[in-house]
């Protein structure tokens, strides 16, 4: 599984191993990825290795998604990057709100009802924006 957002592309191997080397054909070093692992770039170029839970990354073939201290920040970002939809929050300091546990993930108006209920936030709908705030 590849994810990329926001110029930070997610490799995480799920079965067999894989070979990952720089695109600079100036750069020899290269990684050698195991099942469970992830990659993640950074838009400098350079890569960490690190132990993931697969599950996290792969429970959208399942039309699932797990959260693990997820913030309300992450999942505005994943709305605009996934469905499209501008996201705007009026107090800040709601995006540092985290949840955990898993959402039936099958559409863009779903995702924001799961997102309004889980943390009980007013859903504003304007032509377009969407807007979250405090009930």
């Amino acid at each position: 599984n590849v994810y990329t957002r926001r110029e930070v592309v997610r490799v995480l191997l799920e079965s067999g191993r894989v070979k990952l080397s720089a695109a600079d054909p100036r750069r020899s070093d290269s990684v050698l990825m195991k099942p469970g692992q992830l990659f993640v770039t950074q838009p400098d170029g350079f890569g960490t290795l690190q132990a993931a839970r697969p599950e996290r990354y792969t429970a959208w073939k399942q039309n699932r998604l797990l959260l693990d201290q997820t913030s309300l920040a992450e999942l505005v970002d994943m709305l605009h990057e996934t469905y499209g939809v501008d996201v705007a929050v009026r107090d800040s300091t709601l995006l540092a709100l985290r949840a955990s546990g898993s959402m039936p993930l099958t559409n863009a108006d779903d995702f924001l009802n799961q997102i309004s209920r889980l943390f009980s936030l007013k859903l504003e709908k304007t032509s377009d924006t969407i807007l979250l705030e405090k009930r």
